[in-house]
């Protein structure tokens, strides 16, 4: 029996919480860095389709078809879509940094959520694999234990 009166062995406590880190790091790298890719591409495409929207709109190219009035709303309903998709692109790039940082488990699990709808996840279905990955691995007791 060991006595409860000795003082840990903080080199021992310091090794066992970096190997831990560094266990939880290697474990979400790789959705980690799947999440930035799909969300750095679907953001970069939003920003495209809405630059051309806004030019659309603003050069008033939409009033040469047939229904200008009709156009002229499906751009504006595509463009504030667009916009919402953007913003979750944005989140899920900003919280895949943070997964690699081991910063922000919540968050990293939402934006892991928010990759698997195909409505707004980055690049529409394929967020969803990444996302399922992200969460499997962000559910892990040992990974969830490594962030701060």
């Amino acid at each position: 029996m060991s006595n409860p009166y000795n003082v840990p062995d903080l080199d021992a406590l310091r090794y066992q919480h970096h190997h831990l880190k560094e266990t939880a790091r290697t474990a979400v790298r790789g959705p980690a860095i799947a999440l930035i890719s799909v969300a750095s591409v679907g953001l970069l495409i939003g920003l495209l389709a809405l630059v051309a929207d806004v030019v659309l709109l603003a050069s008033g190219a939409a009033d040469q078809f047939p229904d200008p009035e009709l156009k002229r709303a499906q751009i504006i309903v595509r463009s504030v879509w667009g916009l919402v998709m953007v913003a979750n692109a944005g989140f899920i790039l900003w919280a895949g940094i943070q997964m690699l940082r081991l910063r922000q488990h919540q968050l990293c699990w939402l934006a892991g959520i928010l990759a698997c709808i195909p409505a707004i996840g980055p690049c529409f279905c394929l967020g969803i694999p990444f996302g399922i990955w992200a969460i499997v691995v962000l559910n892990r007791s040992e990974v969830a234990d490594a962030f701060d």
